[in-house]
């Protein structure tokens, strides 16, 4: 065989895993995005379904009364004060009361509202 033959099928099939490669990775982008508007799909139907008055009377955190200001919703439909919801996601990404696990996709949208590094 010579040199030039062999390059050239080395080429075909490097090209042909970087195209199966770019492939999956699209595929695996796809089911991602896929996951997040499929939650947040039911994540508003679940929010629909709630009465808007809060029914929850105190933080299950702290135990003190909670107030239509500077709370926080979480996905579960938890509601806590957003100092002390700052405090837990400081240590983990879950609902204190149910332990529902937030979802990667709205970790940073937590992050950020509440001010957490």
């Amino acid at each position: 065989m010579n040199i030039s033959r062999v390059m050239s099928n080395v080429i075909q099939i490097v090209t042909a895993l970087v195209l199966a490669g770019g492939a999956l990775i699209g595929l695996y982008a796809g089911h991602r995005l896929f996951q997040a508007y499929e939650y947040e799909a039911n994540h508003r139907r679940r929010r629909r379904e709630r009465t808007p008055e809060i029914e929850c009377k105190e933080c299950n955190i702290c135990k003190e009364d909670l107030t239509t200001e500077g709370v926080e919703l979480l996905p579960c439909g938890h509601i806590f004060h957003a100092f002390c919801i700052k405090e837990w996601f400081g240590v983990r990404y879950n609902c204190p009361s149910c332990r529902e696990s937030l979802p990667n996709h709205l970790i940073s949208e937590y992050r950020r509202r509440l001010g957490i590094n």
